[in-house]
């Protein structure tokens, strides 16, 4: 996050994201409901969205609004039950992946 801070819970990173991206929050429940992160990866998940909201981008209007689409994206995918399991954890391996390595990774996770 620009602060420096990190995500808690799932909950506070998706309404930070679907209000980043200029969507309806109104959808926050039901996109958490639907999120499909197994316990073991929730860390790692938590801290690649929080990684994500100190990125550069997140400092210009317009790149930070496209980058809170993409991970809005990436989200709906994950709590789509036509996701495979493959897809799924694919997703998964890079965000874990991503989060070790230099500041910009995630958002070249996307």
């Amino acid at each position: 996050l620009p602060d420096g801070r990190s995500f808690q819970t799932l909950r506070e990173a998706v309404r930070f994201w679907l209000t980043s991206a200029q969507r309806d929050v109104d959808e926050l429940d039901s996109l958490v409901e639907r999120l499909q992160i197994p316990a073991w990866s929730m860390r790692n998940v938590l801290m690649f969205l929080s990684k994500l909201g100190q990125a550069k981008e997140m400092a210009l209007d317009e790149s930070k609004r496209l980058l809170a689409e993409r991970v809005v994206d990436v989200l709906n995918l994950l709590a789509d039950p036509a996701t495979d399991d493959s897809m799924r954890a694919e997703v998964l391996q890079r965000i874990e992946d991503s989060i070790d390595a230099c500041h910009d990774k995630p958002v070249w996770a996307l």
